[in-house]
């Protein structure tokens, strides 16, 4: 077979995220697509939905939330993602062997990994209704003085099967967070860790594929001999492709892979979007000169303007009373179409993250 092109590798990502065109879908339906989204800023999942789907508004991700269709956990690369009610097990179980791998390297001295198991096992049990992290921790201490220690509270948080609980907050989720147990929340019973890394990396290669072994463990966090086995028991559902660099990529068979020349629209990604962050050679979507702009030394990543399907610019909002404003710095000239669009997707991505604001406006940078 011809190798991919990398325009025919981005064309292949933004369909699967539902950035050709936006798509009419519940919540649940819509995250189990995109394989999760990424939730470290509350807002963020957010912004990500109004890019892909038709007439989505917020309060359709908090009743998700709250009907524990959607749930928000520590999982890929120890970062908060949310994900369908139906997939957390699995990936929970998939994660485990890295999520033990980082406690043992950063544990401090004096506590091992047999203590931080027994310490989850009893959050856990805490956790049978919601409880906040600042009534949490002190129950812990009880039974270790060493959960003073932020190494120590942050792997005991990651090692129990435990969840996020919404709020009333605007985005489900703000400053104070509280926690329960996963068991509790969704009844769902943990699940075997092969074959949850087989649906991990599976569903992984449906939503941003085609991938090689590099980025599967670069989206996932796990490393590839644990990846491996997974692709092995998967060959018969897989297709063995390349690109123009000679590596080898594997796709779901059937998966969509549009033609290079097919249009895409300009959209606006929030902080964390997974399609930057869904590869290990991410110059599908981005180029090594632009990455440097979009993403920060701290790991960061700055809200983007896609422009023909790939990175072309960043931009930010604020809010003083009732109008809120978008400004956008554009890498690349504008056409008055584009501005447009960009115009007309302020207002949608504005309308989620600043619910209540009578005036929108849209200022350019640079």
């Amino acid at each position: 077979m011809k190798p991919l092109t990398l325009r025919e590798l981005n064309r292949a990502t933004l369909a699967r995220q539902l950035l050709l065109g936006r798509e009419r879908l519940d919540v649940a339906a819509a995250v189990a697509r995109l394989g999760a989204l990424q939730a470290q800023r509350p807002r963020a999942p957010y912004v990500a939905l109004a890019a892909r789907l038709e007439g989505f508004e917020r309060e359709q991700l908090n009743r998700a939330l709250h009907d524990r269709a959607v749930v928000r956990a520590t999982l890929m690369r120890e970062t908060l993602h949310l994900v369908t009610a139906g997939d957390y097990p699995h990936d929970a179980a998939a994660m485990a062997p890295y999520f033990n791998r980082l406690r043992e390297k950063h544990l401090p001295d004096g506590v091992d990994m047999a203590r931080v198991i027994e310490l989850a096992a009893h959050a856990e049990a805490a956790l049978a209704e919601p409880l906040e992290a600042t009534a949490l921790r002190p129950l812990l201490a009880r039974l270790e003085d060493r959960m003073d220690d932020d190494r120590v509270w942050r792997r005991v948080r990651t090692n129990a099967l435990i969840l996020h609980v919404p709020g009333e907050e605007p985005h489900a989720f703000g400053q104070r967070n509280r926690f329960v147990a996963a068991a509790a929340w969704l009844g769902a019973p943990p699940a075997e860790a092969a074959e949850g890394t087989r649906r991990l990396v599976r569903r992984t290669l449906a939503s941003f594929g085609p991938s090689s072994r590099a980025d599967l463990a670069a989206f996932t966090g796990l490393a590839v001999a644990a990846i491996a086995p997974a692709l092995d028991a998967l060959e018969p559902e897989l297709e063995r492709l390349s690109d123009g660099r000679g590596r080898e990529l594997y796709d779901v068979r059937g998966a969509p892979r549009p033609p290079a020349e097919t249009p895409a629209p300009l959209r606006l990604l929030g902080e964390w979007d997974n399609v930057l962050l869904a590869h290990a050679d991410r110059t599908r979507v981005v180029d090594d000169e632009t990455r440097r702009r979009v993403i920060r030394k701290n790991g960061d990543v700055l809200p983007t303007i896609l422009v023909d399907g790939v990175v072309a610019g960043t931009w930010w909002w604020r809010r003083r009373k009732d109008a809120a404003t978008l400004t956008a710095t554009a890498f690349v000239k504008l056409t008055k179409p584009q501005r447009s669009e960009l115009e007309r997707e302020a207002e949608l991505a504005l309308a989620v993250l600043e619910p209540g604001a009578t005036r929108l406006a849209v200022e350019y940078a640079g």
